[in-house]
């Protein structure tokens, strides 16, 4: 749970090793229902043959295209957002909410990355 401006928002990261990105998925829980349900009224969703799941892009197309195409925000779906063909979209969502990843590399960073961290952990604890 996010305090202070942060508060209520919803946010993700990829679970790769090499690619781990957070960013904003939706201010609140409300707006992230709503992009999901958007997403049935645009028609973006496909059942696999091989599963009961619903995927977006299911005939191979990119997910993340799909959803621009269609006006809605990727970044509200479980779809993979590499940084590869991406990464102009992916970093202008993580500056616009206040993460500049490319700094985290920077040594003289690193304490201040350190003390943001042990503010966010002292929130929790709350």
């Amino acid at each position: 749970m996010l305090t202070g401006d942060n508060e209520r928002e919803i946010w993700r990261y990829q679970i790769d090793a090499d690619d781990w990105n957070p960013v904003r998925a939706a201010p609140c829980l409300a707006v992230l229902f709503t992009e999901w349900t958007k997403g049935f009224a645009a028609n973006v969703y496909d059942r696999s043959p091989y599963d009961t799941w619903l995927h977006i892009g299911y005939d191979g197309r990119d997910p993340v295209e799909v959803l621009l195409e269609r006006d809605l925000d990727p970044f509200a779906f479980p779809v993979y957002i590499s940084q590869h063909p991406h990464k102009d979209l992916l970093r202008a969502r993580q500056l616009e909410c206040g993460v500049d990843v490319d700094r985290v590399d920077q040594p003289e960073r690193q304490e201040e990355l350190l003390d943001a961290i042990d503010a966010a952990l002292a929130s929790l604890r709350r």
